[in-house]
């Protein structure tokens, strides 16, 4: 039976990291693990962690080779869900049955 694990990264100050060590820490576990992974970003109103995915998509759009390599990876990308900081729980709570 797998045990569900939660990161969490915060910080109260603005420009310290947080998101760029959310997307590292998340793309590591996901690609050199047999972990499934998903992020809860919570930078409302800026959703930071999903505006890097849709960056991400937006340059596998441009650039057929990036996209290539991503697919040479054999993986799907891992799950992004945005929130406020007090629905998370409840989100969590949802994903709990399935991810598990």
């Amino acid at each position: 039976m797998r045990q569900t694990k939660y990161i969490s990264i915060s910080s109260q100050k603005g420009g310290v990291g947080k998101s760029t060590i959310t997307a590292l820490v998340a793309s590591y576990l996901h690609f050199t693990t047999a972990l499934t992974v998903a992020v809860v970003d919570c930078d409302y109103p800026q959703w930071t962690v999903e505006n890097f995915r849709q960056d991400e998509l937006e340059l596998f759009k441009k650039t057929p080779e990036k996209m290539a390599e991503f697919r040479a990876l054999g993986k799907k990308a891992y799950a992004i869900l945005t929130c406020q900081v007090k629905e998370a729980r409840a989100l969590l709570e949802e994903l709990e049955g399935p991810w598990t």
